[in-house]
């Protein structure tokens, strides 16, 4: 279940604004286990639709490189080969969301220095142009 912050008496007595601190921290961890829950769930049933649920086994087949019939005998080894190649895939794709997380995060904290430097660049772009 959900961690709660909670205050103790000291807190009680510093009055309403860390009341209201407090309050405000709890509503956005509710928030955030809430989109948490959703997303698993559309993912959950993105998975499980009729259009992806058939294609598993060949998925499953083209990773491990194995037919159908081998994949029966070597339940293990191949799920263990599946698991690896999803952690591995999705381990990737975090990266790189991440990574452009930071540069879009970066590029807004310098946004207004940007802006100059092409408005620089733009108007030497026009002086060179009108020759």
């Amino acid at each position: 279940m959900a961690t709660y912050l909670t205050m103790d008496q000291n807190q009680l007595e510093k009055g309403f604004a860390t009341t209201v601190f407090v309050w405000f921290l709890n509503q956005k961890l509710n928030i955030m286990i809430l989109n948490l829950v959703i997303a698993f769930g559309a993912g959950l049933i993105s998975f499980l639709s009729p259009c992806v649920l058939p294609l598993i086994p060949g998925y499953i087949s083209y990773i491990s490189g194995q037919s159908l019939g081998d994949i029966v005998e070597k339940q293990k080894k191949i799920l263990l080969k599946t698991v690896l190649f999803s952690l591995g895939f999705s381990l990737i794709f975090i990266c790189f969301g991440a990574t452009v997380s930071f540069i879009g995060n970066l590029l807004l904290e310098y946004s207004h220095s940007l802006r100059m430097i092409a408005g620089v660049i733009i108007i030497i772009f026009s002086l060179q142009l009108m020759g």
